[in-house]
């Protein structure tokens, strides 16, 4: 290539370099334009934009806005935690547990997560970031602080024991004052010099009311939606006294439990010996009954047999009496008869075909004879008529 020709080439290049150059400024300046002219917001956030000419607006609705060059701040409406804790996350801050002394001098620290929701409305907004600027701040600058206070002075009204046992009147008691304010109380010293104290109440519609000191939350709508104590790190001399106390009274508890569960047992025991005894007994009972109901049986056996006996007897003394008085009538008869022969006279009685007869009358004299040996083999008289 000649010199001429570079020549020419590079006075082109000249020639053209201030129009790219603009080109690439205008390029420039759109595409800052473009980013600072719009911008978008996301669900669960808000953005506050302070324009140039000082005024501001709040942006809620999700989606792209106009920014016009305007700084923004973003807010996050959707629910938030903040912890208090002594292990933190990386990136975390160092130990932000909250530092207690208790009402009987025991010192701790209290492990805890907030959360808290801020206001979906416009002007609570508006008024959040004229008083704090941004989230970041919010959170540093009240959040946290209420949150301090309110932990703090819930520990003073407790002692280190009824903060052990009773960890949900804890919890409930910062809940309530991060909601609703905080207690106001009244110190009193009794006649030993001991300080109680006591929470200052109204009376509103014929209702007792506590009172409260003015709460930010409530000033700024935000809203603590739960709250929970994770851990409280007492100081080593509170931590052992109150192990050794729980411990005595797990003792207790045990003890009372291992006694109620003996007299269990002994009732028990009592009530399979009484069922024992009471079977026993019926046990006993029944063969009692039964060798009872066997010598009933042998005696009334006995008095069947003694009963047939006399009856028996009896039966052959009836007989015998019968057989005497039969005896005693056929001799009788006999002897009537015996009167007769010997006599003249008609015989008392007559067995004859033809109505007569005489003293000496033939064979029917002999019949009477026949019948009284008859009756005598049949009843066992013996009758001995005289020759």
């Amino acid at each position: 290539m000649s010199d001429n020709g570079l020549s020419n080439r590079i006075g082109l290049s000249l020639k053209f370099f201030p129009k790219i150059m603009v080109l690439l400024a205008l390029l420039v300046i759109a595409v800052i334009a473009v980013f600072n002219l719009f911008d978008h917001n996301e669900i669960g956030y808000a953005v506050v934009v302070q324009y140039p000419n000082g005024s501001v607006r709040v942006i809620t609705e999700t989606g792209i806005f106009f920014q016009g060059f305007g700084r923004l701040a973003v807010y996050k409406t959707a629910n938030d935690t903040i912890a208090f804790s002594s292990d933190p996350k990386e990136g975390e801050p160092g130990n932000t547990s909250i530092p207690v002394r208790f009402r009987d001098g025991g010192q701790g620290r209290v492990t805890i997560d907030v959360t808290f929701k801020l206001p979906d409305d416009k002007e609570s907004l508006k008024k959040l970031h004229t008083d704090w600027h941004s989230y970041e701040q919010l959170e540093r600058g009240l959040v946290r602080p209420q949150v301090n206070n309110v932990i703090q002075l819930t520990a003073t009204k407790l002692s280190s024991e009824e903060s052990y046992t009773q960890k949900d009147l804890f919890i409930n008691q910062v809940f309530d004052q991060l909601t609703s304010g905080i207690y106001e109380y009244a110190m009193i010293v009794d006649q030993e010099g001991k300080v109680n104290f006591k929470l200052k109440t109204y009376e509103k519609d014929g209702k007792l009311v506590v009172e409260r000191q003015p709460n930010p939350f409530q000033f700024y709508k935000i809203g603590i939606t739960k709250v929970t104590v994770r851990d409280i790190d007492y100081a080593e001399e509170i931590n052992l006294t109150l192990k050794a106390k729980q411990a005595a009274i797990q003792a207790q508890v045990t003890s009372r439990a291992n006694a109620d569960k003996a007299q269990q047992e002994a009732l028990e025991a009592k009530a399979r010996g009484e069922k024992l005894i009471a079977e026993t007994v019926a046990s006993e009972q029944a063969r009692t009954a039964g060798a009872e109901q066997g010598l009933k049986r042998a005696k009334l056996e006995a008095e069947a047999v003694r009963v047939r006996a006399d009856a028996d007897a009896y039966a052959k003394r009836a007989n015998a009496a019968a057989n005497n008085s039969l005896d005693a009538k056929l001799n009788a008869w006999v002897e009537a008869n015996k009167a007769w022969a010997n006599s003249t006279s008609s015989p008392p009685i007559v067995f004859s075909g033809n109505g007569g007869g005489g003293k000496n009358g033939g064979a029917e004299n002999l019949y009477p004879l026949l019948i009284m040996k008859m009756l005598s083999e049949q009843t066992g008289v013996n009758v001995k008529p005289e020759r």
